[in-house]
């Protein structure tokens, strides 16, 4: 698992528009219409993080899910990092 470059990271941005580099991590926001939603949003979320050994900073703040990944084995983004923020997308536009 290789860091990626600094075009593949702006390749990813635009890829994934939603997502933006916060201190070189990949991070979004999510709005939920309820609390628990969002919760849900974590759960499925988590399990996917933990089936692939993964994980990400969660932060819960009322309906707003914020969540950040980072390779921190690695000292920054990688494809794990991108395919993680793709599966949280497309989760999100099943809601």
């Amino acid at each position: 698992m290789a860091l990626l470059s600094e075009t593949e990271v702006k390749q990813t941005l635009e890829q994934l528009p939603e997502w933006k580099l916060d201190d070189g991590m990949l991070r979004r926001d999510f709005q939920f219409d309820e609390y628990l939603k969002g919760v849900d949003f974590v759960r499925q979320v988590a399990n996917q993080a933990e089936a692939k050994d993964h994980h990400p900073y969660v932060i819960i703040d009322h309906t707003t899910v914020t969540i950040k990944w980072f390779s921190f084995d690695q000292g920054g983004l990688t494809d794990k990092d991108t395919a993680m923020a793709a599966y949280c997308d497309e989760l999100f536009n099943l809601k």
